[in-house]
């Protein structure tokens, strides 16, 4: 990047100074960015030089702001620099144009940042002139050779944004020539001008000479045009053109749009040229040609494009009349009329544009044959008015009311096929509800005075034992429920995700053991509860474990063990994968640190979280038991057979389990082992 400097500013007022002249023309070099550009417009950096004198140079820089990313802001820098490394910055000798509100100054500075030198009017010998069109900045100055390279040198250039009055690092890596470079030319005196001519009935953009590849504009008084609107100065001292002209305009006049149609010709015509008016279909000119005149103008103005008139034929009717006959015009309506007990397929058809009627080939048919629909004394019909022989009417009455006949159906005599239907009062009917958690003797539909009867479950009582449908068509008590008795304990498994208890329906004062579960997203909760009286142990049993396990075949062979232990008072939880004979054939994992528990009136609980990713998908059969540890948290072998479920089932899913008391306990005579575990917690089931 460029160096960050702040120095002072040698302010050059813009002075009126012509541009340089092309690269490669009248000894301008230059260095252009891309390399096929040759304007300033057209390049993203371009930088023009050529030897003003023995010992100065005229430069010109120019760079657009929108290349270099910096067009969002308004004072800018623009700079070549040379040095003699083919890479990296060091050793720069840097020239830079500088925009600071609307003031232009040039700034240099040699070494990369090891000293500044504030160019003086000595340096710039010319000035400065300075602009930015466009997003165009550009500069030109003439400078003492002293400031440039005597030798060939690479040259880096580049353009960034101003931060207050130093240069601020470059948005875009700043170019650099791929070959060293000759700033200083040798200056030659004998430039090529060339005399500018005089125009009759016109003038030139320059006057005098100019000089080689220099442009001049020819410009023409009004109704007049230059045989070429510009000449350029070549090598030979003479304009590629010779003796321009501005001759006298011819006269031509602008073809005018048809709406609807074309023009032979577009655009301008000369005086005396036909142009042909061609129309769309069915639309015909106002004039066939039009012809421009001396004025400028055609002899037609505004020709149009005319709908031609469009005409039907009336169609004969058979069995009929209608109220035209031969041609009728666009739009016209021709009236059907047919013979006694007849009627037309149409009453009316209408003459389009297209030359022919709406509806092609009316007809008179044979009427037919037709019903009036009765009225129903408190009901309704589906059709009202006349209906055709075949036509079937649906009768609807009003609540509590049937009709005698649901339809009726128009016949060829031209009445229904049951006459004056009526509408009945309808015998009163109550719809049994439904109780929750109960039964009920009748179901549906019941009469008038019917009794039914309300059945709950166990330890459940009906809030009536009897409902009676009334006159009103509904029950003398609405909404019966069956509510929970007094004095009856919930079993554990209610209001859970899945349980598992032991005996089935026990409550917590009577479970042996139990299961209970909390499903998440993540994560499952558990609830251990054991008694300890049913695993032959007592309260005296300081150190206690209490777990599940979940099997392919109802044994402890390749089961999963979720065990807690509880250890003076402190309880903590293991998960045990592949147990099989006394080995673990897979790992053993510690679960979630959130464990709970407690030992009250001889029955053990504890309260842990399980992955859902270590728990295996069912359907497996569960095992549920307790027994005792050392002081070191090592399960011992338990004093009574774990209790097993006798059907499988998928804990991850939502289930209660109702035990087989024909399965519990379950005993298999596999050989007792003791398994310790290296994190401080041992299991035994046989």
């Amino acid at each position: 990047m460029f160096p960050l400097l702040r120095i002072v500013f040698l302010v050059l007022l813009p002075t009126s100074k012509a541009a340089m002249e092309a690269c490669g023309s009248s000894g301008v070099k230059c260095v252009a960015l891309p390399s096929s550009c040759t304007t300033s417009y057209d390049c993203n950096y371009l930088l023009k030089y050529k030897a003003a004198s023995d010992s100065t140079t005229q430069m010109e820089i120019s760079g657009k702001t929108s290349y270099y990313n910096i067009d969002s802001y308004t004072d800018y820098w623009l700079t070549f620099s040379h040095t003699a490394a083919t890479s990296g910055m060091g050793g720069l000798s840097i020239l830079a144009c500088v925009k600071s509100g609307t003031s232009y100054s040039l700034k240099s500075t040699t070494g990369y940042g090891w000293g500044v030198n504030s160019l003086t009017s000595e340096d710039t010998v010319d000035g400065l002139t300075a602009t930015l069109v466009d997003g165009v900045m550009t500069c030109s100055f003439t400078i003492n050779n002293s400031l440039l390279p005597s030798t060939s040198q690479r040259l880096v250039y580049g353009m960034g944004r101003m931060s207050g009055s130093s240069i601020a690092k470059h948005s875009r890596t700043p170019s650099r020539s791929s070959q060293d470079m000759t700033l200083i030319q040798t200056f030659s005196s004998d430039a090529v001008q060339c005399t500018v001519p005089g125009v009759v009935g016109g003038s030139t953009s320059e006057t005098g000479q100019v000089d080689e590849g220099q442009v001049v504009t020819i410009t023409c008084t009004s109704s007049h045009s230059p045989s070429t609107p510009t000449i350029t100065c070549t090598s030979s001292g003479t304009f590629d053109t010779t003796n321009p002209t501005c001759n006298k305009d011819a006269v031509q006049c602008t073809v005018p749009g048809v709406v609807g149609g074309s023009t032979s010709e577009t655009g301008q015509v000369d005086e005396g040229q036909v142009v042909t008016i061609t129309c769309t279909s069915s639309h015909s000119p106002s004039t066939p040609t039009i012809t421009c005149t001396s004025s400028g103008t055609f002899d037609t103005t505004n020709p149009t494009c005319n709908k031609d008139a469009v005409q039907c034929t009336v169609p004969g009717v058979v069995g009929g009349s209608t109220s035209e006959t031969g041609q009728v015009d666009e739009g016209q309506v021709v009236t059907i009329t047919c013979t006694s007990s007849h009627s037309p397929s149409t009453p009316t058809i209408t003459c389009t544009s297209s030359g022919t009627f709406d509806t092609t080939n009316p007809t008179c048919n044979k009427d037919a044959v037709q019903c009036t629909v009765p009225g129903v004394v408190g009901g309704s019909t589906s059709e009202t008015g006349q209906v055709d022989e075949g036509q079937v009417v649906t009768i609807t009455c009003t609540s509590s009311h049937s009709p005698s006949t649901p339809t009726i159906t128009c016949t060829s005599s031209g009445t229904f096929d049951t006459t004056n239907p009526t509408c009945n009062k309808d015998a009163v009917q109550c719809t049994v509800p439904g109780v929750e958690g109960g039964s009920t003797s009748e179901t549906g539909q019941v009469g008038e005075g019917q009794v039914v009867t309300i059945t709950c479950t166990s330890s459940h009582s009906p809030s009536t034992p009897t409902i009676t449908c009334t006159s009103s068509g509904t029950f003398d008590t609405t909404n019966p429920t069956c509510n929970k008795d007094d004095n009856v304990e919930e079993g554990v498994c209610a209001g859970v995700d899945g349980c598992y208890s032991n005996p089935s329906g026990c409550t917590s004062a009577t479970c042996d053991i139990t299961v209970q579960w909390w499903q998440g997203d993540n994560f499952t909760q558990v609830s251990l509860s054991g008694k300890l009286s049913t695993f032959s142990m007592s309260a005296s049993d300081d150190d206690i474990w209490l777990g599940f396990g979940l099997s392919e075949l109802g044994t402890m062979k390749d089961s999963d063990m979720y065990l807690c232990s509880k250890v003076d008072n402190q309880y903590s939880a293991i998960h045990i994968m592949g147990f099989s004979h006394g080995l673990i054939r897979s790992s053993s994992t510690q679960l979630e640190d959130d464990v709970s528990g407690s030992l009250v009136d001889g029955v053990m609980t504890c309260n842990t979280t399980i992955p859902n990713s270590a728990i295996p998908s069912g359907p497996l059969h569960i095992m549920a038991g307790m027994g005792p540890t050392n002081s070191d948290g090592e399960a011992k072998q338990h004093s009574k057979t774990p209790f097993i479920s006798g059907t499988k089932f998928n804990i991850l899913s939502s289930s209660t389990i109702d035990p087989n008391s024909s399965s519990y306990p379950h005993t298999y005579n596999l050989v007792c082992v003791i398994v310790t575990l290296t994190i401080g917690l041992g299991l035994v089931f046989t």
